[in-house]
């Protein structure tokens, strides 16, 4: 697939909330932490899934530090601990700065919390009791508060995006953008250091603005691979989605005991009601299957 392609795609798939916003990256947090609105700990429980956060152009490509994600980050950032109190001060400043500018109801409560230092002794039994083969400073926490049910952060991405510098030319789009210092990595899964693209600033001529990917186009891009790589099965954004309760065709027809090949035809026939995404088919969960025919069967 062209860049451009991928451009197309991630503008389609955009409004169905399946692809990540710019500054956004994954991570697996371990611990999730719900909060009031005003900061106060509720509770805190053991989690193992992907999640997609609000991130810098610095923090989503780091190896070891010292920047932070904007909201949820590992204990290193969030939790005060000793040794680590200079990736604390960082994160506690770029959190502040954000929410004295903007009006976001978890990270104002996250930054309220965070700055109490309270948190590793709230979530210590929790430590203790999952017994994590990753050190405490490297766990990842994720945040929550009552009736927000992701960890996407629209406001988030417009600040953040709205603030870039236009630096050079845009090798795909051919526009003005900013061209950032690094791209991002973790393209097929977390973990993931092969970057589709890299900045050789080597090359770049001194008197002449730099041709290089921009950073909303490389976004785009690399959040549209994630999603066909990794899972298109998975929605991100708010729960109001128009594709909330909607389930890939491989998992429908798992629900119903059928044969894929029998949806997908139901489908084409125009007798099942569907959404296509990209190359996926994408079912309401609780439209009935009313074909006699199972798993084996020819239709």
């Amino acid at each position: 697939m062209m860049y451009k392609d991928l451009l197309e795609l991630y503008d389609k798939l955009e409004p169905y909330n399946v692809v990540a916003p710019p500054a956004h990256t994954t991570i697996t947090p371990k611990i999730g932490v719900l909060l009031d609105l005003y900061g106060n700990f509720m509770g805190a429980t053991y989690v193992n899934e992907t999640a997609i956060v609000p991130c810098t152009e610095k923090s989503e490509y780091r190896t070891s530090g010292p920047y932070p994600h904007l909201i949820h980050d590992n204990l290193s950032y969030v939790g005060n601990l000793p040794g680590y109190e200079s990736r604390y001060e960082l994160y506690i400043t770029q959190l502040e700065d954000y929410v004295s500018h903007v009006d976001d109801a978890l990270a104002r409560a996250v930054c309220a919390h965070v700055k109490t230092g309270m948190l590793l002794a709230e979530i210590q039994p929790i430590i203790s009791a999952i017994k994590l083969a990753i050190p405490a400073n490297m766990i990842p926490i994720v945040f929550g508060i009552p009736g927000l049910k992701t960890t996407v952060s629209q406001a988030w991405s417009e600040y953040y995006v709205n603030q870039l510098p236009i630096n050079g030319v845009c090798a795909i789009t051919g526009e003005p953008a900013y061209i950032p210092e690094g791209y991002p990595k973790n393209l097929r899964k977390q973990g993931d250091m092969a970057k589709l693209f890299q900045l050789n600033s080597k090359k770049a001529i001194s008197y002449a603005p730099i041709c290089a990917p921009g950073y909303i186009a490389s976004q785009k891009i690399c959040h549209t691979l994630q999603w066909l790589t990794s899972a298109p099965d998975v929605t991100v954004g708010n729960d109001e989605g128009p594709l909330y309760n909607y389930i890939p065709l491989k998992v429908y027809a798992e629900l119903h005991d059928v044969n894929p090949a029998n949806v997908r035809q139901k489908i084409l026939r125009g007798t099942l009601p569907a959404q296509k995404i990209g190359s996926e088919w994408f079912l309401d969960i609780n439209t009935p299957y009313t074909d006699a025919r199972r798993k084996g069967e020819e239709s």
